[in-house]
């Protein structure tokens, strides 16, 4: 199966992660969902909340479960526990970590009417992707990514960083010097394969 070449404004190259991984996500991500729902039950529970949710209400809070969700973990380590387990990543189609509006779009897009239905063909993309202008692409590839691009991001935490920086100002990091590319070799790299 080809995967499409994602180009942007700054002529980065970044190449989706393949539909098969897609879906090993999407059904890794499901046991987590019951995994937080079941966690989010017992909290209610603990509270003593756990019998003001009448059987209308457990519908919505499905919704909010899986809302909620995508929601932590895209914004706060740019991938779900799925993402995780097959070393994928969220990224802005620049390559650079999604900021909070970014996943907010992303994660109400996927209540889009059948928008599972939009990664069926060749396009490993999806409308929560295209919608959000986000991508999903393998976390190795990122992380030629961000060193390649006009601008530095913290290989830890995904922050942008001045390029005379020595020290990530988020997460503390040290940052290596690295010579910026403008031709942007490594990505040729990545289109070979």
């Amino acid at each position: 199966m080809n995967n499409q070449i994602v180009k942007n404004e700054e002529d980065i190259n970044l190449i989706p992660v393949k539909s098969e991984k897609r879906l090993v996500n999407f059904l890794l991500d499901i046991v987590g969902f019951y995994i937080f729902a079941i966690l989010f039950g017992f909290c209610l529970s603990i509270i003593g909340l756990g019998d003001l949710i009448s059987e209308q209400d457990e519908t919505f809070l499905g919704y909010l479960i899986v809302f909620i969700y995508y929601l932590f973990f895209e914004f706060k380590w740019q991938k779900t526990p799925g993402k995780w387990i097959t070393k994928s990543v969220v990224v802005v189609r620049d390559g650079s970590k999604p900021d909070f509006s970014h996943i907010l779009i992303r994660t109400i897009s996927r209540f889009i009417p059948f928008e599972a239905f939009s990664f069926i063909g060749k396009n490993p993309i999806g409308w929560h992707d295209k919608i959000s202008k986000t991508i999903v692409i393998d976390d190795d590839k990122r992380k030629e990514t961000l060193i390649e691009s006009s601008s530095l991001f913290c290989l830890k935490c995904g922050e942008k960083i001045d390029n005379n920086s020595k020290f990530c100002s988020k997460c503390g990091s040290n940052i290596p010097s690295v010579k910026i590319n403008k031709k942007r070799s490594i990505n040729k790299k990545i289109i070979k394969k």
